[in-house]
């Protein structure tokens, strides 16, 4: 029940070892194919959640993908004052 977040190439480890099977997910480009050979329901967002599992396509999306993450524990008050403090402009 824990959150797991995976990025760039680490989500096609997730789908091998049968964790994303009926999950939408994302990653790099270049593996998105492990996904959906392993069941995965393979989506094209930066930052893609589905319960307790959020993925993230790789170094260019790490930003929202560690804003999905303040969101997920801290709420959407802490992801407007990271924003800010980052100088974030996405």
């Amino acid at each position: 029940g824990r959150m797991v977040a995976a990025i760039c190439a680490a989500p096609s480890i997730l789908a091998e070892l049968g964790l994303l099977e009926g999950r939408a997910a994302t990653s790099n480009p270049n593996f998105q194919h492990v996904l959906a050979e392993h069941g995965a329901k393979v989506q094209q967002g930066a930052v893609v959640t589905d319960g307790n599992l959020m993925t993230s396509k790789g170094l260019g999306t790490a930003v929202e993908l560690g804003l999905e993450l303040v969101r997920h524990f801290l709420g959407d008050a802490a992801v407007e004052d990271v924003k800010r403090k980052i100088v974030y402009q996405g």
